[in-house]
């Protein structure tokens, strides 16, 4: 009967343990997991045209959304274009260094699709390439994924093969 009841109270503490992580796990904010990731593998043949898509989620909560998503395209890619989406208007321009922009700008609404797309021609180089991504928000707030893989804030980086 002892053996019994030492077999029931560990499961009660490991019920207990499982119950505080998630409650602790649910508490933190979604910033310290959530950022911007290209969608599939995240790897494309050199020298050919691709569609890539970027999913640069919310993390603020549900009454904060993104308002504007600006994509540093590497030098050594050319756009070929961006696609629109409900609620948002995109855009191409070119920046000094021979990378260029892909900005989407939200236009109205509130819908939390963090999917964006837009065509590339990729470098004959191999390599993996960082796209800084800055994601603004309806509280004034902008969050830059420009750092190294594994830091606080990585840019996603698209493997070419």
């Amino acid at each position: 009967m002892g053996i019994r009841n030492g077999r029931s109270a560990r499961r009660r503490r490991a019920r207990l343990l499982a119950a505080v992580a998630g409650v602790v796990l649910a508490a933190v904010p979604a910033a310290a997991w959530a950022h911007a990731v290209f969608l599939s593998s995240g790897s494309v043949p050199a020298n050919s045209d691709q569609k890539v898509t970027l999913n640069v989620p919310e993390e603020k909560g549900p009454s904060v959304h993104n308002t504007k998503v600006v994509v540093v395209v590497p030098a050594g890619f050319s756009v070929s274009g961006c696609d629109p989406k409900p609620q948002w208007s995109c855009g191409v321009s070119g920046t000094s260094n021979g990378r260029t922009l892909v900005t989407y700008t939200r236009s109205s609404g509130t819908d939390a699709d963090a999917r964006f797309s837009f065509g590339v021609h990729t470098p004959g180089q191999a390599g993996d390439y960082p796209f800084q991504t800055n994601q603004s928000y309806s509280d004034n707030s902008t969050v830059r994924w420009d750092g190294p893989p594994g830091s606080d804030s990585p840019a996603p980086v698209l493997k070419v093969t």
